[in-house]
């Protein structure tokens, strides 16, 4: 251990024990430590098992339904945290609804997703339109599903088990390419079914518990309960999906799909460090902020939870500069040297954007809603205008480059006026005579 490590690891751990219900965002930590670990094996494996252009081609084909899943979930998970927060009776029947309708929204995303295909994938993609669908459909339902009982543990404070649903689907997904490498099985149809079988597994067994276990009814009253709820956070995440995803939406198709895989594996490598805090902070601290109702100190909360985290991000994209170059060739290969660049100038956009979520979480649990869709459209107007153009005009660098600076954007444009209210509250507590210094 050199000594920054040292010093970085002390201070993270002095962030860590000041911060309330540190033990579960150890934990949380840890497991996405763990998933960001298998993650990156996924993503070298994927690599190396399909190079460049057919490592763009699947990423297309996931792309889709990954956008479908949030765009049709209508944020029922997020409604059943907030709905239990403020009111946690009749559990059981509320959680059984909310899994009833996530499973008719995702027939509906299937079929929606059945007929689109043939005009969202590239020509090089279409010889594999029936295993695109196929995928669509098992991710789609897995995913939405997983979502309402992932979201169910959230809420009743059963890290373990949210984390180990996380963890296990990312395993099995490692688990399955490695027995593709093994096997020397390295067409995109196999690496596609790998992934679904990756969902497939963990969530069978996790919904297989749950119907043993839990006893609940459905009722129509909590159904409209939920979609209202669902309904007005639904707004503010298809901003958020445009400000997230959009890139990857407008890429696929100014990129071809050698440049679409480098694009993957620079998006891979650049967020995780971003991901592993920024996740574990915003997935504790939702429900939590939630559940309180004192808002001016849940405001409090979330701008002194958020500065540190962030700070510890940016040390690890300056971190990643060397290690990006030196370790990308050598460890996905030289065909995906071209990628190293774009990872690091991702990972100062990924930092943003983890902690642009953090600050959009913690404005809905406050029910800022405004305040958090202003900052999710600002960085999705600044994608639309600095994207084609800076790609056009740069390729895959100005790609990086533009996302980077439109998740900047994104995230003054939502911790400024939380700031402001945060400051605003705070002069108003005063005694009077007194004004902050």
């Amino acid at each position: 251990m050199t000594v920054l490590d040292g010093a970085l690891g002390h201070w993270a751990g002095r962030w860590l024990d000041k911060l309330p219900g540190r033990r579960t965002l150890k934990l949380t930590l840890a497991s996405n430590g763990v998933i960001f670990v298998a993650s990156i094996g996924t993503s070298v494996l994927m690599a190396r098992l399909l190079g460049p252009a057919d490592r763009g081609t699947v990423a297309r084909i996931m792309y889709w339904p990954g956008l479908a899943s949030g765009l049709f979930c209508l944020s029922l998970n997020e409604a059943l945290v907030v709905v239990l927060g403020k009111d946690p009776a009749r559990r059981s029947d509320r959680v059984r609804t909310a899994l009833a309708l996530s499973a008719g929204l995702a027939a509906v995303a299937s079929a929606v997703l059945a007929t689109a295909l043939p005009f969202l994938l590239s020509a090089g993609a279409s010889g594999l339109l029936g295993e695109a669908r196929l995928f669509s459909v098992a991710f789609v339902t897995a995913s939405l599903v997983s979502m309402i009982l992932i979201a169910e543990d959230q809420s009743a404070g059963r890290f373990g088990r949210y984390n180990l649903l996380r963890v296990l689907q990312q395993l099995a997904l490692l688990a399955g390419l490695a027995v593709l490498w093994l096997t020397k099985s390295q067409s995109p149809a196999t690496v596609l079914a790998a992934v679904a079988l990756s969902l497939g597994v963990p969530f069978t067994a996790r919904i297989v518990h749950y119907i043993a276990g839990e006893a609940g009814h459905l009722n129509a009253p909590d159904a409209r309960g939920l979609l209202r709820t669902g309904a007005r956070i639904q707004l503010l995440n298809v901003s958020g999906y445009l400000a997230t995803q959009m890139d990857q939406a407008f890429l696929s198709f100014l990129l071809s799909a050698h440049d679409f895989g480098l694009y993957a594996v620079a998006l891979a490598v650049g967020s995780a460090h971003a991901t592993i805090v920024g996740t574990s902070v915003s997935a504790v601290d939702f429900p939590r902020l939630a559940a309180l109702q004192d808002q001016e100190a849940a405001l409090r909360q979330a701008i002194d939870g958020f500065r540190k985290p962030l700070r510890l991000s940016l040390v690890g994209s300056v971190i990643l500069t060397p290690l990006a170059f030196l370790a990308v060739p050598i460890v996905y290969g030289k065909d995906f040297s071209g990628a190293a660049l774009p990872a690091v100038l991702l990972s100062l956009g990924t930092a943003a954007r983890a902690y642009r979520s953090y600050l959009s979480y913690a404005a809905r649990a406050l029910g800022l809603i405004r305040t958090a869709l202003f900052g999710e459209w600002t960085a999705a107007g600044a994608t639309l205008v600095l994207l084609p153009v800076l790609t056009t005009s740069y390729g895959l660098t100005g790609a990086a480059v533009a996302v980077t600076a439109a998740n900047w954007l994104g995230l003054a444009a939502t911790l400024g006026p939380l700031s402001r209210r945060a400051r605003a509250v705070d002069a108003a507590s005063l005694p009077p005579g007194r004004a902050l210094a």
